[in-house]
């Protein structure tokens, strides 16, 4: 085999490679709306965007940052400035997903939701979202975070 068969072959190896990888990795992705019903027949929807942005729609109320921080400010007893997003480990298996509480004006964690999600399929969630951390609970980073799915997990399904 001569240099430039091997190189050749090289090549279209990595090429195979990457647009396979691409394609497993590409096929699950949390960027979307996502809807389930809760508990009083309401529907929720979980808007994930691809810039970290998350958010939350409960039948056609749209919980907005001024609303969370309204809550915040009565619980901490100052003012704040919140902004709301995700991060996504798709590396770990469940999935670790975190929404995250931040206030900007004081730069710390309001609430960090500990939660897990797996891909049933590419346009079908589990999620569960039980555990968080609040201000205080900074030491104790991950032992929140579920292992596995429990009953009160819920499906979503992605409609965009």
């Amino acid at each position: 085999m001569t240099i430039r068969n091997f190189t050749t072959k090289f090549w279209c190896l990595i090429i195979i490679t990457t647009l396979f990888l691409n394609f497993v990795f590409c096929q699950n992705s949390i960027v979307g709306e996502w809807e389930t019903t809760v508990k009083n027949g309401q529907k929720a929807t979980f808007l994930f965007k691809e810039n970290g942005d998350f958010l939350l729609i409960l039948g056609n109320t749209v919980i907005k940052n001024s609303d969370i921080e309204n809550e915040v400010n009565k619980s901490i007893n100052q003012e704040s400035r919140i902004v709301v997003f995700y991060e996504i480990k798709y590396d770990k298996n469940p999935n670790w997903i975190d929404i995250v509480y931040l206030d900007t004006k004081n730069n710390e964690e309001v609430i960090r939701t500990r939660s897990i999600v797996e891909f049933l399929t590419p346009t079908k969630i589990r999620l569960d979202f039980e555990n968080f951390i609040t201000p205080g609970d900074s030491d104790i980073k991950d032992w929140l975070r579920p292992d596995d799915f429990n009953s009160k997990a819920v499906v979503l399904e992605k409609k965009s």
